[in-house]
């Protein structure tokens, strides 16, 4: 087995980008996460309610991270903080996150698309966000992701679901940063330990889903087929799961093509 694609989403909610490599940190992939989209009581936005976010596509160019939505584009400085911004507090679902403003100008660009007021703020490196293990003993650091730094998944797994599927759908719909060229379906959910590169990865268990799965990435349009489909074989105690969380244990580089050296 192999990574098959890597992915990552700088702002939470927003288009990902398809990279060939990525520096795996204990937060997560390099600059996945690190920023998202808040309403004025600091309550983060996503594609839950607001389907549209799927068709903002982010880049990165050398230390710039650029926005594209429709005709208009908006670019920042990967470090940039709103001069005397304060760090604010909010919660991201059950952990608590700290962050900053990044500019009163991009905060402006978005809230006039998304007509609805609101911040976009980086993570406060300087104040870790930690996250309990749902399901045993542990904790790790975490960027602004719903719940672990890392998100994997199996190709047998994705097309496992379109053989029950009407119509196909891709695995972006999955939102995930690793994915592995497989042969048996869900396979992921086994594992334990894994070698990719130089870094080495925990998998702490199978990733419950919502009903982001069923939003078309490319059109932002939402029916029920996929997490109705889903819940006939992948449901346990009223959640969804597909694909498999995942932390770090060492920090390293991996790329597209790495072997995965796997303890089960």
């Amino acid at each position: 087995m192999y990574t098959s694609s890597l992915h990552i989403y700088p702002i939470k909610g927003l288009k990902g980008i398809s990279v060939q490599s990525a520096r795996v940190e204990k937060q997560g992939l390099q600059y996945d996460r690190r920023w998202m989209i808040v309403d004025e009581q600091g309550n983060f936005l996503s594609q839950r309610t607001h389907t549209e976010m799927a068709l903002y596509e982010t880049a990165i160019d050398g230390e710039t991270i650029i926005v594209y939505y429709k005709n208009s584009q908006i670019s920042f400085s990967i470090e940039e903080q709103l001069e005397g911004a304060v760090s604010q507090k909010g919660m991201v679902w059950d952990s608590e996150a700290s962050f900053y403003e990044v500019s009163a100008y991009v905060s402006q660009w978005f809230s006039y698309q998304l007509q609805k007021e609101v911040k976009l703020v980086r993570q406060d490196d300087d104040t870790p966000r930690i996250k309990n293990y749902s399901n045993r003993e542990g904790k790790t650091e975490v960027s602004l992701a719903d719940g672990y730094p890392i998100l994997i998944l199996g190709t047998a797994s994705v097309d496992n679901l379109n053989e029950k599927l009407e119509k196909k759908v891709k695995a972006d719909r999955f939102r995930a940063n690793i994915i592995v060229k497989t042969s048996e379906a869900h396979i992921e959910d086994t594992w334990s330990t894994l070698n990719i590169g130089s870094s080495q990865i925990e998998v702490i268990k199978p990733c419950a889903r919502c009903q982001v799965v069923n939003i078309n990435q490319t059109t932002s349009q939402s029916t029920k087929q996929v997490l109705k489909t889903l819940s006939n074989y992948r449901k346990k105690e009223n959640k969804v799961y597909f694909g498999a969380n995942a932390s770090c244990l060492r920090e390293g580089r991996i790329k597209v093509g790495d072997t995965l050296y796997i303890k089960t």
